[in-house]
């Protein structure tokens, strides 16, 4: 997909002169999915938006970037997952829509309602946390 992703560690700690580059790499076989950004502001036909790709941010090109909720409807025949994440699960994501009908996938960095009643209310069959310990561990409680 891209081969002049310079990361978010590099941006952070850039060094003068430094010619690093890394990959950002698509494995998703069946791009085609139907998705819906934040209660269908937005609506895609893939898990991709090949736009980031041109610009700073390439890392969006996952999921467009960091929305509070996505729900894919995937290939599965059955099944409900949410996906709880920060930004670095957005890569992760694309391994597991095949498994369930649907993923929803919440950032608890931009999400500001009740997580519990949220979960309770849309009767998801597994909840899957993908975030990093440190954003985790210092997360303002909402559940």
């Amino acid at each position: 997909m891209c081969d002049d992703f310079k990361g978010t560690t590099w941006n952070k700690v850039s060094l003068p002169g430094t010619k690093y580059q890394d990959e950002i790499i698509g494995y998703y076989y069946n791009k085609k999915r139907r998705v819906l950004y934040n209660n269908d502001y937005y609506v895609a036909n893939s898990i991709y938006e090949n736009s980031y790709l041109k610009g700073k941010d390439k890392y969006g090109v996952f999921f467009n970037s960091n929305q509070v909720l996505t729900t894919i409807q995937g290939g599965g025949k059955k099944g409900k997952l949410l996906l709880i994440k920060d930004s670095y699960a957005n890569t992760f994501a694309q391994f597991v829509i095949d498994d369930y009908k649907e993923v929803q996938m919440i950032d608890m960095r931009f999400f500001r309602g009740n997580l519990a009643s949220y979960v309770t209310g849309n009767k998801f069959d597994d909840v899957l946390i993908s975030y990093g310990c440190s954003g985790f561990a210092t997360e303002e409680k909402r559940f």
